[in-house]
C-alpha cells in the first residue's frame, strides 16, 4: 500500500513540475493531461521492472549497473511520450 500511495505522490509531483518548468504549460488544470501522463507513468514503471528482470536475471547484468542503463532508457521514453503526446499541443517542437 504504501508503494502505491508513494507512486502516485511522485507521479502529481512530476507531472506538477513537467507541466509548468519542463514544458511550461501555461493555464488551467486538464484532466486529459494528467490521465496521458499517468498512463506514460504506468508504462515506464512496467518497463523499468521489465528491463531490470531481463538485464538482472536474463542477462545476468549486475544490478546497480542494470539499474543504470534502464533508468535511463525509461527517462527517455517517459520524457518522449509526455513531449510527443501527453503535453504535445502545449509544446513548441523545434
Amino acid at each position: 500500500m504504501a508503494n502505491a500511495v508513494a507512486f502516485l505522490l511522485t507521479v502529481i509531483w512530476s507531472f506538477t513540475f513537467n507541466r509548468f518548468w519542463t514544458f511550461k504549460v501555461r493555464g488551467a488544470f486538464s484532466t486529459k493531461q494528467y490521465s496521458k501522463f499517468l498512463l506514460v507513468s504506468c508504462v515506464g514503471l512496467t518497463l523499468s521492472s521489465g528491463l531490470l528482470y531481463i538485464a538482472v536475471d536474463r542477462l545476468g547484468l549486475f544490478d546497480i549497473l542494470a539499474k543504470f542503463l534502464v533508468a535511463i532508457i525509461v527517462m527517455m521514453w517517459n520524457f518522449n511520450a509526455n513531449k510527443f503526446w501527453t503535453f504535445k499541443s502545449a509544446v513548441k517542437l523545434v
